[in-house]
């Protein structure tokens, strides 16, 4: 947007990496790995969206919109990933 308040681009990027991490990176991981590495990237995800607000260069629903579409994007990458037969469903 003209004024600097679109969607969270820095927001996205951080949240797009859940899935993936989840659902490929720690499959083979004991739960607890694959728990803190799940945690790690939300941890992630929530601390650059709050940094976005905090530095003034978007609002919370700037933010909230760019999470949805960086989560929503790592889902779909980690289906198609699964649906191609790289990933065996989980048991």
């Amino acid at each position: 947007a003209l004024g600097g308040h679109g969607v969270s681009g820095h927001a996205a990027a951080a949240a797009v990496w859940l899935a993936p991490v989840h659902d490929i990176l720690t499959r083979r991981a004991g739960k607890p790995v694959r728990n803190t590495a799940t945690a790690a990237a939300l941890a992630w995800a929530a601390l650059v969206g709050w940094s976005r607000m905090w530095l003034g260069t978007h609002y919370l629903w700037n933010v909230v919109l760019g999470l949805t579409l960086g989560f929503l994007a790592g889902w779909t990458a980690s289906a198609a990933w699964r649906a191609g037969g790289c990933i065996p469903e989980p048991e």
